[in-house]
């Protein structure tokens, strides 16, 4: 019976191994790029936008005014552009989720099966050992 706990120890390593670490592997890989353009993103929102505003004849305040227009714009438009990406990050993760659920449930199907199929051996191992002391 040792044996075939051994090759029973075989089959569960392989089996998750070969099923459920590839998955893993690419989920990690995928979150870390994602990871990486949030992180990109929130720089880009953190640096100032600066324009320069020296024309002569207009007073500071209406220089003033009129660069944080500007800015004010600029900035809209990039908060809008990174809200479209963190929206499209989120989804992706979502998508991630889900995948890494059903890679779950699968290696749990795949053990219980595997465990069924070492059950079944054991049980016709003790009825061969008794039919043989029979």
């Amino acid at each position: 019976m040792l044996p075939q706990q051994c090759n029973a120890n075989q089959l569960k390593e392989l089996c998750n191994s070969s099923v459920l670490i590839p998955h893993l592997n690419n989920l990690v890989q995928q979150t870390m790029f994602q990871q990486d353009l949030i992180m990109n993103l929130l720089s880009n929102l953190q640096q100032n936008v600066k324009v320069d505003g020296t024309q002569p004849g207009i007073s500071s305040q209406v220089r003033t005014m009129e660069n944080d227009t500007v800015a004010d714009t600029a900035n809209s438009e990039k908060e809008r552009s990174l809200l479209v990406n963190i929206s499209e990050l989120q989804s992706r993760m979502i998508t991630l989720t889900d995948e890494l659920i059903s890679a779950k449930l699968k290696h749990v199907q795949l053990q219980q099966e595997l465990n069924a199929l070492y059950c079944r051996e054991e049980i016709e191992d003790i009825r061969d050992e008794d039919n043989e002391k029979t």
